[in-house]
C-alpha cells in the first residue's frame, strides 16, 4: 500500500507489495505524446520567428474543420460552431461568465469540482432541486439523455455537456450529446485533447455551440460566447493547435 501526499506528490511505502501502483490523481498523463505530434508542434514554433507567427483570437480554421468532421460527422455540427480553447475547464469558467449569476445551475453529484467552484465564484449558491437531481449520479445512456434533452426543452434550460471522456466509450452509448434528437436546440458541448492525446500539460480543448441554440428571444448563444472569448481570451496557443491538428493523423485518436 502506498500513501501519497497530494500536495507534495511524495509517496510513502506503508506495506511492501508486488502490486504496480499508478496515480489516479488529477492532471496526470498516461503515455508520452507521440512524436508525430511533438514534431508538428516543434515545426510550428519556428513560425513564431516570422511575421506570420500569430494567428489572432480565432482558432486555425483547419483545426476547427478537423474537429467538426472527426467528432461530429453526420451530427450537423460545422467548423464555425467550434470554439478552440486552452481546455475544457477554462471554457466552463467562460460559460459561467456568459450565463451570469442570475441563472440557476444544476450539476450531478458527485461532480467535477470546477463545475461547482466556478459557479460559486460567480456568486451562485447551492440549492437542492428534486426535479433536477433525478438526472444526477447516473450513467447517461441514450434513454436518460433523451429525457434530459426533453427536460431542457420544457424548462427553457441549456445543457452544458462535457465529453472529455468520450473516447473511453466502447459500446453504442452516445459519445456526444448531439447524437440525441433535438439536442442542438438546447445543448452545447465542451471537450479536451487531454484524454484524447495526453495533452494535460499542453492545454487544448474546444466548445461546440450549434447555430440552433438560441435564447428565448431568438439571439444565438454562439454570438455571445464569441464575444466573451474575444474579450477574455487571446486564443489557444498556435503551437498547441499545431499539435492538435497533428492528432488527426493518428488513426487511434479517431472515433
Amino acid at each position: 500500500m502506498i500513501v501519497c501526499n497530494c500536495q507534495t506528490k511524495k509517496c510513502t511505502q506503508v506495506e511492501v507489495s508486488d502490486a504496480q501502483v499508478i496515480s489516479l490523481g488529477i492532471g496526470d498523463t498516461t503515455e508520452p505524446i507521440p512524436e508525430v505530434i511533438t514534431s508538428a508542434m516543434s515545426k510550428r514554433s519556428y513560425a513564431l520567428s516570422t511575421v506570420d507567427g500569430y494567428s489572432g483570437y480565432g482558432a486555425e480554421q483547419q483545426l476547427r474543420a478537423a474537429i467538426a468532421s472527426t467528432y461530429y460527422a453526420d451530427l450537423g455540427i460545422e467548423e464555425d460552431d467550434i470554439f478552440v480553447s486552452d481546455g475544457a475547464k477554462s471554457d466552463i469558467s467562460r460559460l459561467q461568465v456568459l450565463f451570469g449569476s442570475n441563472v440557476t445551475m444544476a450539476v450531478q453529484d458527485p461532480s467535477y469540482p470546477a463545475y461547482v467552484d466556478s459557479s460559486v465564484i460567480l456568486g451562485q449558491t447551492g440549492q437542492f432541486q428534486k426535479e433536477v437531481e433525478k438526472y444526477g449520479n447516473i450513467e447517461y445512456m441514450r434513454e436518460q439523455l433523451t429525457k434530459l434533452v426533453q427536460f431542457a426543452k420544457e424548462n427553457g434550460s441549456i445543457i452544458v455537456y462535457d465529453s472529455a471522456y468520450a473516447m473511453y466509450v466502447s459500446d453504442d452509448s452516445p459519445r456526444s450529446i448531439f447524437e440525441i434528437p433535438g439536442a442542438k436546440e438546447v445543448a452545447l458541448e465542451v471537450s479536451s485533447f487531454s484524454k484524447y492525446a495526453g495533452f494535460t500539460g499542453v492545454r487544448l480543448g474546444w466548445t461546440a455551440i450549434p447555430k440552433e441554440l438560441v435564447y428565448s428571444d431568438g439571439f444565438p448563444v454562439a454570438k455571445d460566447f464569441n464575444r466573451i472569448v474575444c474579450t477574455c481570451f487571446n486564443g489557444a496557443s498556435n503551437i498547441a493547435q499545431a499539435g492538435g491538428l497533428a492528432c488527426f493523423q493518428l488513426k487511434a485518436l479517431r472515433p
